[in-house]
């Protein structure tokens, strides 16, 4: 029911304002709808189903529609997607693989949509090894995260110091418009360098890919998008760190 009160909630998105009701309306066995109450506030309705809200739960229900303190956005799964993509390095090289798109010219870094039932972690390698042809793993480093340590139940949410980290490190998100958004999970990956450098181990599925490694500095230079630099910049920063390169 992503983004159903947008008209009457703040910082709550509207961009499913275009549909009449629920988007469950649609369907041929709906019983609800969204419409406003005497008090002004949206409300969901029963049909006349004889299936009516106990009198309890209805009370309750009015003192629990309030607007959250944060700035929120909401969305319905048809209005989302999830991409996972990797900075691919080879460590005694000290260089990163970049893919040309052919057609257009531009300098990119691996990544595509996951698939469902998918962890992020496989998409991200499985498209590494779709774009450049080059297997790969998830390298550990430490970095900060606002994660929990496994198996903690309360633990304060502010940023710490976490080793063998094998989780995303970036984040990108991108407005694809018409309230609709991509999710980009960014993971730091390596290459299996007894097999990789000479060549791919196999062509890229994508004949318009064409991968190459770069030094450091080079790759940041090279790469068309600013974001993408900025992401093989923290890649870098964490590596170094982790591996204690210079």
């Amino acid at each position: 029911m992503a983004g159903c009160w947008g008209p009457w909630l703040p910082g709550v998105a509207t961009g499913h304002n275009r549909n009449s009701g629920l988007r469950a309306s649609r369907g041929a066995r709906s019983t609800s709808r969204v419409s406003l109450g005497t008090d002004g506030r949206p409300g969901i309705h029963r049909a006349a189903t004889g299936l009516g809200l106990p009198e309890d739960v209805r009370k309750k229900s009015h003192t629990a529609m309030a607007a959250s303190t944060f700035q929120t956005r909401q969305f319905a799964a048809e209005d989302f997607v999830e991409s996972a993509g990797a900075v691919v390095f080879h460590l005694s090289r000290k260089e990163v693989c970049l893919v040309r798109h052919g057609p257009l010219g531009q300098w990119l870094l691996p990544k595509g949509r996951r698939n469902c039932a998918e962890h992020r972690h496989h998409a991200a390698l499985r498209e590494v090894q779709e774009e450049t042809g080059y297997k790969c793993h998830v390298l550990p480093v430490t970095m900060k995260t606002r994660a929990p340590p496994a198996g903690e139940v309360a633990y304060p949410d502010k940023p710490r110091d976490c080793d063998d980290l094998r989780e995303p490190f970036f984040l990108t998100t991108r407005d694809l418009g018409n309230n609709n958004i991509k999710l980009i999970w960014w993971f730091i990956a390596a290459v299996d360098e007894s097999i990789a450098i000479q060549q791919c181990v196999q062509a890229p599925e994508d004949e318009h890919f064409e991968p190459r490694f770069f030094e450091y500095e080079t790759a940041i230079e090279v790469l068309t998008f600013d974001p993408d630099k900025a992401i093989v910049m923290r890649a870098v920063e964490l590596v170094n760190a982790t591996y204690h390169q210079s």
